[in-house]
């Protein structure tokens, strides 16, 4: 009697509603109806179906709100918070070439700068490779920490060339300015302007000369006008040009340790008793 009257209560609750706004009525929506929601979701702007955005794939979007990826390099958002501690070790992932004076720097992958300590590290170089890091100082506060490896490389030299008169040979140089930061092997490069040779009337280019700088104070002191063809010939208005090689293509990997804080406890079993291998005080497989 009782299921009866429920449901003699809910049929009349229905049948005497007097709002319009679409109801739950146990059946298949019209085909008018649907055409309905149609309209109603594209003028709100909506797309469904394949016009709609798609879903980033797991890992495309890291970060803060970021879809979490559990097999990537970084951490679980959901891990929250996530343990910080000082940079205990890193280690060389591809040792790169053509370095001559390497600056480490680390980063937090998570962490904007000033929201931890910079850890300072030195990396050794080989042949121009780096072959791993030494006078590790942790800093503190990193959470996931990322390696930087950069290169000093000289710039804002300055350099006219003197070319000989009668044979157009370089005979000299006149340093302008020595710039800074240069390495002790910049490549110097002897070209002859295009606007005043080579071209109709007027005089073919130099060619041949060759010469290495020498550094001083990572600056250009001076220059050395080396064999085959020492000073070249022909030139009308040298210009020169002066490139410092740089290191590439090395990276590393630094991890936290020693001491970390934050993160989340593990859950302790409090309820002794609850079964035959339920021990007071024991941390369960739950992860942080």
């Amino acid at each position: 009697m009782a299921v009866t009257v429920l449901a003699w209560g809910v049929d009349q609750s229905w049948a005497q509603s007097t709002n319009k706004d679409p109801k739950f009525k146990g059946t298949r929506s019209t085909t008018a109806e649907k055409k309905a929601a149609a309209k109603r979701a594209a003028d709100l702007g909506l797309q469904v179906g394949a016009l709609a955005a798609p879903i980033p794939a797991p890992g495309a979007i890291d970060g803060p709100g970021g879809i979490p990826h559990y097999f990537g390099p970084y951490g679980n958002w959901a891990f929250s918070p996530l343990p910080k501690g000082p940079v205990a070790v890193v280690t060389p992932t591809n040792p790169g070439s053509g370095y001559t004076a390497p600056v480490v720097t680390i980063d937090d992958a998570y962490l904007v700068a000033g929201a931890f300590t910079p850890a300072s590290v030195t990396a050794i170089l080989g042949d121009g490779v780096i072959t791993g890091f030494t006078n590790v100082i942790g800093g503190s506060g990193y959470v996931n920490p990322v390696v930087t490896i950069t290169d000093a490389t000289g710039t804002g030299a300055s350099v006219s060339a003197i070319a000989d008169t009668t044979t157009g040979a370089i005979a000299g140089f006149d340093i302008i300015n020595g710039g800074t930061g240069y390495s002790a092997n910049p490549v110097v490069t002897i070209t002859d302007n295009l606007d005043f040779c080579g071209g109709t009337a007027q005089p073919l280019c130099g060619s041949g000369a060759s010469a290495s700088a020498i550094v001083g104070n990572a600056a250009i002191v001076g220059f050395t006008i080396v064999s085959p063809n020492f000073g070249g010939s022909g030139y009308v208005a040298p210009v020169v040009t002066i490139t410092d090689a740089t290191g590439t293509g090395a990276t590393a990997d630094a991890v936290i340790g020693g001491t970390l804080t934050g993160g989340l406890r593990k859950f302790v079993d409090g309820l002794p008793g609850l079964g035959a291998t339920a021990v007071p005080g024991v941390a369960r497989d739950r992860p942080k």
